[in-house]
């Protein structure tokens, strides 16, 4: 994006995994000047540089953090990092975009959105799922009347790198607990998990977790690092229909199971007056827009206008308690943890 006067300048910390793509977007926002990219490793630095020479790089952070010519502060590097680098940029008058988890602490989340807040700032979490066109009509539909009354939530999440500084509930269970708290608008009061595998390493690769609401429904998450197949699959079962949302599908993304179940019979048995079809499945048409770039531009957006985000500081506090919670019962054998 060319600059001007009102454009905000950049910086983005960490150049790994997912900063490249966090620079190809603020590069490409409106509103946005990329000026300093910053990493310790000189070959990923000098790779985004070649793509970018309009930037700045730098191997020091205090070349971004405080640095005159950065309004904006995008922070990509390890999560134990996350608290240290937001708060010292927030002290510093700038703006921040922070990967999740905000912090594996929630009182370190709850003082970054706190102090955003008393310094009129932007504070964001990347939590990209939330701005997939799959997600916000996946919450359309739950506002309906489509589903019914919900009974049952599963979600699969398998395969992803190999981490040594976090566990599989902090690098995956974040987008459960998005999506979720977005499309039912609510989040668990109590949760419980269970290492789900051999243990290989000291790191928990695996888990099962239940997400108790204080509605009485329930959902159950399947997560896992080793499967050989990239699972990235949620399931919602109404009394009147069921619904999928399969993120690693092209174009069926959302899939709606008419039919559903019915209380009938003695007992108060269960009825399947009209099973799950699936020779009626309807498959909404979903916009084919990069959620990452929708996602930095309403950041840009709010920088702008004194706004705020759908995943901002105080959204990333309350994702963190929970992954907090799920990880407090992981590491006690699967005891249930009230979410407080």
């Amino acid at each position: 994006m060319a600059s001007d006067a009102t454009s905000a300048r950049v910086g983005v910390i960490g150049l790994g995994y997912w900063g490249p793509n966090l620079v190809r977007n603020f590069a490409a926002a409106e509103g946005a000047q990329l000026t300093a990219l910053c990493d310790l490793d000189e070959a990923a630095l000098g790779r985004q540089l070649e793509r970018y020479p309009e930037a700045r790089g730098t191997r020091k952070l205090d070349e971004i953090i405080a640095a005159p010519d950065v309004d904006i502060v995008v922070v990509s590097t390890r999560p134990s990092e996350n608290f240290r680098l937001c708060k010292a940029a927030l002290e510093a008058g700038q703006h921040v975009f922070a990967c999740k988890p905000l912090s594996q602490n929630p009182e370190e989340a709850r003082t970054l959105a706190a102090l955003a807040e008393a310094r009129g700032l932007v504070l964001h979490t990347d939590l990209t799922f939330l701005y997939t066109a799959a997600v916000r009509k996946l919450r359309d539909i739950l506002d309906s009347s489509v589903c019914g009354e919900l009974n049952y939530i599963e979600s699969v999440r398998t395969q992803a790198p190999w981490r040594a500084d976090i566990n599989v509930v902090w690098d995956l269970v974040p987008h459960d607990i998005a999506i979720l708290g977005h499309v039912l608008q609510q989040m668990p009061v109590e949760v419980s998990a269970q290492f789900a595998a051999r243990r290989l390493a000291a790191v928990e690769h695996a888990a099962f977790v239940v997400l108790n609401y204080a509605d009485g429904l329930q959902a159950r998450l399947n997560l896992n690092w080793l499967s050989p197949e990239k699972v990235r699959r949620m399931v919602f079962c109404g009394d009147k229909a069921a619904l999928v949302y399969d993120e690693m599908e092209d174009e069926k993304k959302l899939r709606i199971y008419s039919g559903g179940f019915d209380i009938a019979g003695e007992n108060g048995a269960v009825k399947l007056t009209t099973p799950y079809r699936a020779d009626g499945v309807e498959t909404p048409a979903l916009s084919g827009a990069e959620a990452l770039a929708l996602e930095c531009q309403e950041f840009l957006n709010a920088v702008a206008t004194g706004g705020t985000t759908l995943s901002s500081g105080e959204a990333g506090y309350r994702n963190s308690l929970v992954c907090a919670a799920i990880d407090r019962s992981l590491k006690a054998g699967g005891a249930a943890i009230e979410v407080a």
